[in-house]
């Protein structure tokens, strides 16, 4: 029984001298990349980038696994018949709050056994508040990072727009915010997602839109438009400009201002676009909405496809958002609307007198 604590306090040893080695590697790695080459991570070779990564991943799970064996050794050491699996089950709890038992655990020694100027346990404390304690908090941080992403609770960086259509909010290749609309709450229960509203940006798919792919010989993707309406909305083009519910609507983030005419093309013998004709009004059902691109004058939307069902939805980029501006995965700061017109600066009283007499 002895030879076995003692061997889970060499295996304790061990483990924490290979992190440790692991660490100085992806620590001599880092600087290399960044001070003395001057580069980041996604720009460099792959053979640093995979050095990095891999000493610093194998290196954290050597680490927890050292921390493992030491509390299991805690657990057992002053028992002569010890409850291994009980040992077990506390030693994998501890992980959880390691560097604060450690802490206190320190700590509290010191009232046992006065600590001399050059008590090891002085080093040992220090390195748990500023090593070992800001590795914890670390690790927390990419755990909620990654599980944030996994149940689209949080946002994600996207450059899927190989086009032009939703101009100048998004321009081509560009990169841009999407939040998961079909996520962990979505799932429990609809009536938890998140709550759509005019101007947000969505991105979505579905048969009308695979179909209109599928007869121009382009790879099925996600379409990226912009809600206009809403259920109980009405919608009306008139001379250009959009009627929502009888009120002509502002719309500074368009390319072109009072460009929003009724599209038809014909394809292959079939014609697209007789969904939504000038001057008609349409009241948007329940469960649907009615999407509009930025460039009116040059993309596929609600005049073409038809309405777009909550179902159909996969991300979403929130009007507040776009206006307020944000981080990019370089350290970039994306500014949505850094190209949009002022408020109310082409909604003339000359275009809605001319959209007033469009439709007699």
């Amino acid at each position: 029984m002895e030879n076995k604590k003692r061997g889970l306090d060499k295996i304790a040893k061990s483990l924490l001298f290979a992190w440790l080695g692991l660490f100085i590697l992806a620590l001599i790695v880092f600087l290399y990349v960044t001070v003395v080459r001057g580069e980041l991570f996604n720009t460099t070779s792959n053979i640093l980038s995979l050095t990095f990564l891999g000493a610093f991943g194998i290196g954290s799970l050597l680490f927890l696994l050292s921390i493992f064996f030491y509390n299991l050794n805690e657990q057992v050491k002053n028992s002569e018949h010890p409850n291994w699996f009980t040992a077990f089950l506390k030693s994998l709890s501890l992980l959880f709050v390691f560097p604060v038992y450690f802490i206190f655990k320190t700590i509290s020694s010191y009232k046992r056994i006065k600590a001399k100027l050059l008590d090891a346990r002085n080093g040992l404390l220090l390195g748990a508040i500023f090593i070992i304690l800001p590795f914890w908090l670390l690790g927390y941080l990419l755990l909620f990072m990654g599980s944030s992403r996994i149940f689209g609770l949080r946002y994600y960086m996207s450059s899927g727009m190989g086009s032009d259509t939703m101009l100048p909010t998004l321009p081509k290749d560009s990169q841009f915010r999407l939040y998961s609309y079909k996520n962990i709450h979505y799932k429990i229960n609809q009536s938890f997602a998140y709550k759509l509203q005019h101007g947000d940006i969505i991105s979505f798919s579905n048969t009308a839109t695979k179909q209109l792919l599928s007869v121009q010989n382009i790879a099925d993707s996600n379409f990226v438009g912009r809600i206009i309406a809403l259920p109980g909305d009405t919608v009306e083009l008139k001379g250009g400009i959009v009627f929502l519910s009888g009120k002509a609507l502002d719309e500074p983030y368009t390319l072109t201002p009072n460009s929003t005419h009724v599209k038809k093309f014909e394809y292959k013998g079939k014609t697209y676009g007789d969904f939504m004709s000038e001057c008609k009004t349409l009241t948007i059902p329940s469960n649907e909405m009615f999407v509009l691109v930025d460039n009116r004058e040059n993309g596929d939307d609600s005049r073409i496809i038809g309405l777009v069902d909550f179902s159909d939805i996969d991300a979403y980029l929130p009007l507040k958002v776009q206006t307020e501006g944000y981080q990019g995965d370089y350290s970039n700061i994306i500014k949505n609307n850094s190209s949009w017109r002022q408020p109310n600066a082409t909604l003339t009283q000359e275009a809605l007198v001319n959209a007033s007499t469009a439709c007699k």
